[in-house]
């Protein structure tokens, strides 16, 4: 479902920019409204999973150990 919500916004967002006066303003608008908009909330939407991964690394590291 979450993926569906990413294309969605970057499709709302690449149409945005296509609608701009010209290319150099389009770009900037898909850039920071489309791609660095969409990364930051991935990052933060996946925080938890990636303390997890860490957690996990880290009990088996050291269950290694012993």
């Amino acid at each position: 479902m979450r993926y569906i919500l990413i294309i969605g916004w970057l499709y709302v967002a690449l149409m945005f920019s296509v609608a701009s006066s010209n290319w150099v303003d389009g770009l900037f608008k898909f850039l920071f409204l489309g791609v660095f908009v969409t990364s930051i909330l991935l990052w933060l939407a996946t925080g938890s999973a990636r303390r997890q991964r860490r957690a996990q690394k880290e009990n088996s590291q050291s269950n290694k150990e012993i």
